[in-house]
């Protein structure tokens, strides 16, 4: 599913948002977050009937728990630039590196177990401990960020950026109370899916007809310029169809 989500945004033409990149290396993450996930899933079953290395069974899991913790530090910085702009969404995201950075070192550094009794498998430990960690504190403080700086923003981006980030603490607890329910990636592709749908589809915001970029899409572009403090050049071409002739305006 989030293979053809990919394949249409690298396929349809779209303006150069910056929220637009930062979905995509979110998607990026969430694509190879759940291949990690599936790969640990089959390293600890084969691990449990001695058919593949102890060694290379916990780097695979933990390779697994450091995508985890980048899919919700990409995350954090869509929904960061979408309620903070200039300096202020520099130095939380400078903050937050920093955040992102140490927890992947104790994920690294941490020891980590785990446990497979036929179709319950799982990893646990330190480690483990450390990735819901870093993941709450990155789900939380976007959800805050949504609630004291939803304002800012329309009201559409900021429920959908909410329910997503809601949904994944939902999850995360989910799994963290029943390890055997393996639900967090399922609700990251999800959430995915959900951001698209709702505010990354690149088809709404060209004409049907001409095949053209909307005059909205032109707005949201001059905004985003505004905000990033980017130099641009744009040309608005107005076309009136009446009686099958166009008038155009340049």
């Amino acid at each position: 599913m989030l293979l053809i989500l990919l394949a249409i945004l690298l396929g349809e033409k779209s303006i150069d948002f910056s929220g637009r990149k930062k979905y995509l290396l979110t998607l990026i993450s969430c694509i190879i977050c759940i291949a990690m996930d599936i790969m640990s899933v089959i390293a600890i079953v084969n691990a449990s009937r001695g058919m593949f290395p102890e060694v290379l069974t916990i780097i695979i899991c933990k390779l697994y728990l450091l995508m985890l913790v980048n899919v919700g530090y990409r995350g954090f910085l869509y929904a960061s630039g979408e309620f903070f702009e200039g300096n202020m969404h520099r130095v939380l995201r400078n903050i937050y590196r920093v955040v992102f950075l140490a927890g992947s070192l104790a994920i690294i550094v941490l020891p980590l177990e785990y446990y497979c009794n036929g179709r319950i498998v799982y990893s646990f430990g330190p480690s483990a401990l450390a990735t819901y960690a870093i993941a709450f504190t990155l789900f939380i403080s976007t959800i805050v960020m949504g609630i004291v700086r939803g304002k800012g923003t329309t009201g559409r981006r900021r429920r959908v950026i909410l329910i997503w980030q809601i949904s994944w603490i939902g999850a995360a607890l989910i799994q963290f109370l029943k390890p055997d329910l393996l639900v967090v990636s399922f609700f990251a592709a999800l959430g995915m899916v959900l951001i698209y749908a709702e505010l990354e589809n690149p088809n709404e915001g060209i004409d049907r007809v001409t095949g053209q970029f909307t005059y909205n899409e032109l707005y949201s572009y001059v905004l985003d310029m505004y905000r990033r403090g980017v130099h641009f050049s744009a040309m608005h071409i107005r076309a009136n169809y009446s009686e099958g002739n166009y008038d155009l305006e340049l």
